[in-house]
């Protein structure tokens, strides 16, 4: 059996390579109710649904700001959810050219015979779920395998359950026409270094486009959201300057993801924001071979100076959505290779934004 030819098999093609428009991204606003309530706490804001409406609102009605964006991900709440003058934000996203997405994956749980690992869980109802979600407007869905560095991990065990358990998610999205993002996050937890970041990086990928391939999933209709190949949070030392990560990331791509998909949309793994759009915009000055496009899946370092700048405060919201504007066009020059600096300014912008072993 080839690949994955069924009905929808055109419009994934042209939606995946629709959101990675290069001068384009994706907007991360998919946080669970108890992560955007940590972030909530961060500026005392209470949690609730009219406080994580307003915040979507302030992002998605940014003036200028759906130009930088080819795709929103959404948490469940949000796709049903309106704006405060009751436009559906699915319409919202639509008008300003950004294809609305979900996030289908339902957290991770240890996987047992292992020092820690996990697994995600979700698969159970995916393909009922992902059949709601089309009918509500999403044209792709994200779902989120962790992996972590250590003296022996991850583990083969850990690598090969996520791997298929990704291309289980990526093939049951493509049959109900979601775009399936696949998301193997190492995260940066540890006192590793790079060249140790890279080489796991190399095993996780090749293991994941192993498993699509036996699952026949059609790779011009998905996307990679990877780390960047860094060093451990903790490896202390000199700070690597972007041309390096930017190298060793593009090298880590190059021998193990097959030139059919049509781009790679990077999370920001706990780098400040201004990290991340540096050392986005350093991979596509690398005068290389690039098959694909580079762009952004960010989250946190789409929103951190922006909820700062909100706090919570009505009189706050177009100063907030002015800081969003300004660090999406940031990204959207990096997926060019020309942004010049300059968005840094911003309260925020600059702060670490790891967590330690992170969860949605």
């Amino acid at each position: 059996m080839s690949c994955y030819r069924g009905k929808y098999a055109d419009e994934l093609i042209k939606n995946a390579a629709y959101i990675g428009t290069p001068g384009k991204g994706i907007l991360a606003a998919d946080e669970s109710t108890s992560t955007i309530g940590k972030r909530f706490s961060g500026i005392n804001v209470e949690n609730n649904e009219a406080n994580r409406r307003t915040l979507r609102e302030l992002l998605f009605t940014a003036p200028g700001a759906m130009q930088y964006l080819s795709g929103v991900i959404l948490f469940e709440e949000t796709l049903y959810q309106k704006t405060a003058a009751g436009k559906p934000f699915v319409d919202v996203m639509k008008e300003g050219g950004a294809l609305p997405g979900i996030k289908v994956d339902k957290g991770v749980v240890e996987l047992p015979g292992t020092n820690g690992e996990t697994t995600t869980q979700g698969l159970d109802d995916l393909g009922q779920r992902c059949a709601e979600y089309y009918k509500a407007g999403a044209r792709f869905a994200k779902w989120r395998a962790v992996l972590k560095i250590g003296a022996n991990e991850p583990s083969p065990l850990a690598i090969h359950e996520n791997a298929y358990g990704l291309a289980r998610y990526a093939m049951i999205c493509q049959e109900n026409g979601l775009v399936p993002i696949v998301e193997p996050e190492i995260l940066v937890d540890g006192p590793h270094d790079i060249d140790r970041c890279a080489h796991v990086t190399e095993r996780v990928l090749a293991a994941c486009y192993k498993a699509l391939n036996d699952h026949h999933v059609l790779l011009e209709g998905t996307l990679l959201k990877p780390n960047m190949v860094t060093p451990g949070s903790d490896a202390g030392g000199k700070k690597l300057a972007p041309e390096v990560i930017a190298e060793y990331t593009v090298r880590a791509l190059q021998r193990t993801m097959p030139a059919a998909v049509p781009a790679v949309v990077f999370l920001s793994g706990g780098q400040s924001e201004e990290e991340a759009t540096v050392n986005l915009n350093a991979m596509n000055k690398l005068k290389t071979k690039k098959p694909w496009s580079l762009t952004f899946s960010y989250g946190r370092a789409l929103q951190q100076s922006t909820l700062k700048a909100w706090a919570g405060k009505a009189d706050n919201f177009q100063k907030a959505q002015k800081v969003f504007v300004e660090r999406c066009k940031a990204n959207s020059e990096a997926t060019l290779g020309t942004y010049q600096g300059g968005a840094g300014a911003a309260e925020g912008a600059s702060e670490s934004l790891h967590v330690k072993d992170y969860k949605y």
